[in-house]
């Protein structure tokens, strides 16, 4: 396994770009507190974090990820086939083509379509339409390529997103029996075709491993010390609506949990006080915050 290699990959997929994440981080504070506050309290959230701050502007932390684990894959000797498609009839008849990206190669008579899931969809709606969609790939492939079996793995990546995994699980294997299986996490070793179960017996932790060096090597995980970038909070500040500003300072849970972590010092909240044009309330509750500091 090439480290440095995939931390080379990791960092042109997911750049760690202050523009990007820390208007990002306050938007998630203001629309979904609830959302992210759970997200810092929990102990494993290196895999899941980036991916919930930084979907903005086709900046995901998922794309790195899936580039990695072809990079692993192709270490193995399982062969990527790249921009591979298959048609689909849509219900007016037509016919579509399907990209599928995360399509592998065993042997000449065995592929792997494999549809990673590094946050979980919570919308019972969106993650039936993934549900679905997978399930409808692998019907077409296997029809459409009599003299080739392609098997489905559905991988929920993070252990903590992971709601919905029974019940996929459930649909996708009475749909596909024996064709698809849905894994989480390490689970992934015994997901694979027999004859390569062996070689990648260690893909995921192959990948955690990855993640940490990259973390460690590059501050993988935004500088969430807000202190050292006051002008784009600033800036960010500036553009939202007082309503939304008594949100974020309003919010019990994310000053208790989320406020030591981005403003440790309050220096940047006490120079957006002092810029002055901000009404009693605001500055009343940010006094409150730094009253805690003291």
């Amino acid at each position: 396994m090439n480290i440095k290699k995939n931390v080379e990959i990791l960092n042109k997929k997911v750049p760690n770009t202050k523009d990007v994440y820390i208007p990002k981080i306050i938007d998630n504070l203001i629309e979904k507190p609830k959302t992210i506050v759970t997200l810092f309290k929990t102990e494993s959230y290196e895999m899941i974090l980036l991916g919930t701050l930084l979907t903005s502007n086709g900046i995901k932390l998922g794309y790195g990820i899936e580039a990695v684990i072809r990079e692993l894959l192709t270490e193995n000797g399982v062969t990527h086939l790249e921009k591979f498609s298959t048609q689909f009839e849509t219900n007016d008849g037509n016919k579509e083509k399907q990209e599928l990206d995360e399509h592998f190669a065993i042997d000449e008579k065995t592929h792997v379509m494999l549809e990673l899931k590094i946050k979980d969809n919570h919308d019972s709606n969106k993650y039936r339409v993934d549900q679905d969609a997978f399930i409808e790939k692998i019907k077409n492939l296997n029809a459409q390529q009599t003299d080739i079996t392609t098997y489905g793995i559905f991988w929920y990546i993070s252990p903590d997103e992971r709601k919905n995994q029974k019940k996929v699980k459930k649909e996708v294997e009475k749909q596909l029996p024996n064709l698809a299986t849905v894994v989480g996490a390490g689970e992934i070793k015994d997901a694979f075709p027999e004859q390569t179960q062996n070689k990648l017996s260690n893909l995921y932790d192959n990948l955690i491993k990855i993640m940490i060096e990259w973390r460690q090597r590059t501050g993988g995980i935004p500088d969430l010390n807000f202190e050292d970038h006051s002008h784009k909070v600033i800036a960010k500040f500036q553009s939202l609506s007082e309503h939304k500003r008594l949100k974020l300072f309003g919010n019990a849970d994310v000053v208790k949990y989320i406020f030591p972590i981005i403003f440790q010092t309050g220096e940047v909240l006490k120079t957006w006080v002092e810029l002055g044009g901000i009404s009693d309330k605001e500055k009343s509750l940010i006094d409150k915050y730094l009253s805690t500091l003291i």
